[in-house]
């Protein structure tokens, strides 16, 4: 018969086993759409909304450079790009940051508020 620890840990380790699973899912998600806004060939053939939807995720990886992310969205987001380049500015460092990169965030931010608007 389990007693309540041995259940109380199986609970637990089976969070924090879904967690880390969930967490391994979504930043390989993230990673492989990053890796796609990198691949020339992909970017050459690749409809506008594919690569709207890599930009996208490609912000959701927690250690990257999102210019490219960034220049995609400037020249090709819609009013759904609005709430994900909110959220990654949010993430602007604050130190030893490429300047280009986080104007093209807030230039593709002030554009598409401005059509949307």
């Amino acid at each position: 018969m389990k007693t309540r620890g041995t259940r109380c840990s199986v609970t637990i380790a089976a969070f924090v086993s879904s967690a880390l699973g969930w967490l391994a899912i979504d930043q390989g998600r993230s990673y492989a759409a990053y890796r796609r806004l990198q691949d020339v060939d992909w970017m050459r053939t690749a409809a506008r909304a594919d690569q709207r939807l890599a930009a996208h995720r490609a912000l959701g990886l927690w250690f990257s450079d999102p210019h490219d992310a960034f220049s995609v969205l400037l020249a090709m987001g819609d009013r759904s790009s609005i709430p994900i380049l909110r959220k990654a500015l949010e993430r602007e460092p604050t130190t030893d940051t490429v300047a280009c990169t986080w104007t093209h965030a807030r230039q593709a931010l002030s554009r598409l508020e401005r059509e949307v608007l």
